[in-house]
């Protein structure tokens, strides 16, 4: 029988839905067609399956092959479809047995010589698949990600090779034990200092563990920088920051050549010395990625506010933050990741996000605090502040944030800045109870509205008060 299925996974957030494996080898001249919206690493798996059959001395069949990952709507990313594929045309073609495919799942990244590298989302994908009843066959550098999963049947495999060998039943593999965890707490320190945001850190724990991107997006001063500062100290971990302007592309976040420099240098070589100009590394500024691919011991990266960039700026580091590497054209090396860097990355929800980026990031909103929390906010700021002060303040500031049609709600930050103000006036407690249309707006509201148009919506709204 000249057609195989089997299953894989892909990733959709948190989620890892199934994706069924279809090869089939038709008489024609010799093509190999991957179809089911795979993306651009998707359709180069092709390359790397036929180098690593030949190079593991299986036989590439010289037919029409077509490979069919369903279903159809749903989009497909990473090399992790490379294990599947390649056991589905070994299957089709008669070099492998098809009896015990439907009792596993497959993932895994193909090096040209047939070896298994490592891909994301091992912990989701073995998570599905213990609950569908199937056991998963990934990477070896995957094994205690995927064991993580309560009584799931993990294999991890070395090598294309040694997958065939247990599916054939020449040689077994043994279902991976994950070594036991230390019980004795590490002493760093965590995030208990942050008050409230419980989802939000419970979300940056899960995204550190399994080293994936996080994104949090969320209206401003509600402490998603903070909270990236808060991961990076618990984690023990520097981090670099990279913020994000309106102006600033992703080739910044790389490297750039700084070619005015030297060609400025080279006019003057004949008075300093030309050396300098000889050597194009000396012109090569190294972006925030570079420095964290190449860092000696794993950091963490702050990407701030990514939504003030253009809306290409995402996209155009896919390939970056996915494969973790890049290629310098103008030295023609490649910048490999020496550790995966732990990666937040913050949103203020100004605009949309490419969908092809959001599929490679934990997602998580953060809703502005509420009355509770911003007590406490207040209270680590303004400690022993007056109750009834801070009773009077926070009903104002509620107030004037749940307002219709304002521009820029006031944020935190807005907060303590005028409660800094309250205090350094000394404004009474009197005022800020009273309750006429003459004093609909609060005391000192220019620290809490920053926009021209939600200042004269607060006029216009206490002048028809006042009539």
């Amino acid at each position: 029988m000249s057609l195989a299925v089997l299953y894989s996974r892909a990733l959709s957030g948190m989620e890892a839905p199934l994706v069924t494996v279809e090869v089939h080898l038709a008489n024609g001249l010799p093509a190999f067609t991957i179809v089911g919206l795979p993306e651009t690493e998707v359709k180069e798996s092709k390359d790397r399956v036929r180098a690593a059959l030949l190079n593991a001395r299986f036989e590439f069949p010289s037919r029409r092959i077509t490979v069919n990952l369903a279903p159809a709507d749903l989009p497909k990313e990473s090399g992790r479809f490379d294990l599947p594929i390649a056991l589905g045309i070994l299957a089709a073609s008669g070099q492998l047995p098809m009896a015990k495919l439907k009792q596993y799942e497959f993932a895994g990244e193909l090096a040209l010589t047939g070896d298994l590298r490592a891909i994301r989302g091992g912990l989701a994908m073995t998570y599905k698949s213990h609950s569908d009843g199937r056991a998963f066959v990934l990477p070896e550098a995957n094994g205690a990600e995927a064991a993580l999963v309560t009584n799931a049947t993990v294999f991890a495999a070395k090598s294309l090779l040694q997958v065939c060998a247990h599916l054939s039943g020449r040689e077994a593999m043994q279902p991976y034990n994950a070594p036991p965890f230390a019980s004795t707490p590490l002493p760093v320190p965590d995030m208990a200092e942050v008050k409230g945001q419980n989802q939000a850190k419970r979300a940056l724990e899960i995204a550190a563990s399994g080293q994936h991107s996080m994104l949090m997006v969320g209206p401003p001063g509600t402490g998603k920088t903070m909270l990236a500062e808060e991961v990076a100290e618990a984690l023990g971990m520097p981090l670099l920051q990279w913020h994000i302007k309106s102006t600033t592309k992703a080739q910044q976040g790389l490297y750039e050549y700084d070619a005015v420099s030297r060609l400025r240098d080279s006019q003057l070589s004949t008075i300093e010395g030309g050396e300098k100009v000889k050597n194009i590394h000396n012109y090569i500024v190294k972006g925030v990625l570079w420095q964290a691919f190449t860092s000696d011991a794993p950091v963490a990266l702050l990407i701030d506010e990514i939504d003030k960039a253009d809306i290409e700026f995402p996209n155009d580091l896919l390939r970056e933050l996915d494969r973790m590497d890049f290629f310098v054209h103008e030295t023609r090396q490649t910048i490999k990741a020496k550790h995966r860097p732990i990666i937040v990355i913050t949103s203020n929800n100004e605009k949309e996000l490419p969908d092809a980026f959001l599929r490679r990031c934990f997602f998580h909103y953060i809703r502005f605090p509420d009355e509770a929390t911003l007590r406490k906010i207040v209270n680590v700021h303004f400690p022993g502040l007056k109750a009834a002060l801070v009773n009077e303040a926070l009903s104002l500031f509620l107030q004037v944030r749940e307002l219709p049609a304002l521009k820029k709600k006031p944020s935190t930050s807005e907060l303590l800045d005028w409660l800094k103000l309250l205090l350094a006036e000394d404004i009474p407690l009197e005022i800020l109870r009273e309750k006429s249309a003459k004093k609909l707006i609060p005391p000192l509201y220019g620290a809490l509205l920053k926009n021209e148009a939600d200042v004269q919506l607060f006029e216009k709204i206490a002048f028809m008060a006042r009539r």
